[in-house]
């Protein structure tokens, strides 16, 4: 009987890796395309700083300057992001394994957690880079180009100047308010 015995637990063990193996992949694959996800929104935010980008340069700043802000973002937004998600993660891990195992400590791998927790960061601070450097290729300032686009006054109007509304000037200042004459005004 001892042989059954040694055999179900062989089975059992076996089938015990098989789960632990479906849920990595399972976890791997959500990583994955929350990785894409996160890729795909630096990217876009990062090259819309684009005239932001182009003022700092034409400002005096040089590219590893300029490079180095979204790259110091990217961490303080990766490990502000990192707490609440622990957090999170936490109220929903804690009252599980409280209710399977009877400990309120998870049962969790320290190796894919640490690499998740390094990972986040890494990622994020290549792709602003990449997508940084990318961004400031194209001219600081081209006639018509990235300067207008970052200057802040608004492109002309194709019907013509907009006529400026008349000043306003309080009732006592005036040409005819003799201490205006006076202040040379």
């Amino acid at each position: 009987m001892d042989g059954a015995a040694s055999g179900d637990a062989g089975s059992q063990s076996e089938s015990g890796a098989a789960a632990n193996r479906f849920v990595l992949l399972l976890l791997t694959m959500i990583n994955v395309f929350t990785a894409i996800a996160v890729v795909n929104t630096l990217s876009m935010v990062t090259a819309g700083r684009r005239a932001e980008f182009a003022l700092l340069r034409l400002a005096g700043a040089q590219s590893a300057q300029v490079l180095r802000m979204p790259a110091w973002e990217a961490v303080l937004t990766c490990a502000i992001a990192l707490l609440p998600a622990a957090l999170v993660c936490a109220g929903v891990l804690v009252p599980l394994s409280i209710a399977v195992t009877g400990s309120a400590v998870p049962a969790l791998a320290g190796g894919p957690l640490a690499a998740l927790a390094a990972g986040a960061p890494l990622v994020a601070v290549a792709t602003t880079t990449l997508v940084g450097r990318l961004a400031m290729r194209s001219a600081a300032a081209t006639p018509g180009g990235l300067a207008r686009a970052a200057s802040l006054t608004p492109p002309p109007c194709p019907e013509g100047p907009t006529p400026l509304p008349a000043a306003r000037l309080r009732p006592d200042h005036g040409p005819g308010n003799p201490s205006w004459a006076e202040e040379g005004v």
